[in-house]
């Protein structure tokens, strides 16, 4: 699914892991044209990955198999478990929407509602509501709705809440920005 946070966790795990020569993180698209990858301990991480791929292709471009791991690890990204069952992953973790309460904390968070009459509060609600607990919907329709008069809430609320866009899953966020 679009929106959960997965590159924003893998990001993260570039950040903070030790032990590798190199940590490369390739963006995979829906047609991957991937350089090749020097033999090294790496950790590739690949992110985005559809489901054409398999083992052949992961040793096509450097991915050692468990039976040949000399200490190298990849991390993939995927919307589809699928992919993951497919080239036999051997740890898989499942990212699911936020709740409804960790939801309504992270975007009244980033909205910065501290201070708002409770009619904004409660249009505020209803537009985080639409975000469907997605971190990657949450924060940038919280930080452009901050500050904004109860007039610019309804607003947006009604132009989310009418977009059909908004509600098919998986749909490319280039492509909701150029209907949204």
């Amino acid at each position: 699914m679009y929106g959960l946070g997965k590159t924003t966790l893998v990001k993260e795990v570039d950040h903070d892991v030790e032990g590798f020569d190199r940590v490369v993180v390739v963006i995979v698209s829906e047609t991957p044209n991937i350089t090749r990858i020097q033999m090294k301990i790496f950790l590739i991480i690949l992110n985005n990955l559809w489901n054409q791929w398999g083992d052949k292709d992961l040793k096509n471009i450097g991915i050692p198999l468990v039976e040949t791991d000399k200490g190298s690890k990849a991390i993939l990204t995927t919307r589809e478990q699928k992919v993951c069952k497919h080239i036999r992953s051997e740890h898989m973790v499942q990212l699911n929407v936020m709740d409804d309460d960790k939801a309504w904390n992270l975007f009244n968070m980033n909205a910065n509602l501290d201070n708002f009459s409770s009619e904004i509060i409660e249009v505020a609600m209803e537009v985080g509501k639409e975000c469907g607990g997605l971190p990657l919907a949450i924060l940038p329709l919280a930080r452009v709705l901050r500050g904004k008069t109860l007039n610019g809430w309804k607003l947006a609320y009604h132009k989310i809440s009418s977009s059909r866009l908004m509600h098919i899953e998986d749909v490319p966020k280039q492509r909701k920005e150029m209907h949204t």
